[in-house]
């Protein structure tokens, strides 16, 4: 894969690459979770706006 980085776009194609495997591996794990019966989506994102609500 090549990018342009000619324009000083490294740390934002960097930043835009990590976060795209980090949604990856997230998407991954969900799935694998989902597989064996533990939380689903609906309740995942119950709990992370809990964590994020007591956070503020």
């Amino acid at each position: 894969m090549k990018f342009d980085i000619k324009d000083g776009n490294l740390e934002i194609i960097l930043k835009a690459i990590k976060q795209s495997k980090a949604k990856i591996a997230f998407n991954s794990m969900r799935a694998k979770a989902a597989k064996r019966c533990y939380l689903s989506d609906a309740e995942i994102e119950n709990e992370i706006k809990k964590q994020r609500s007591q956070c503020n």
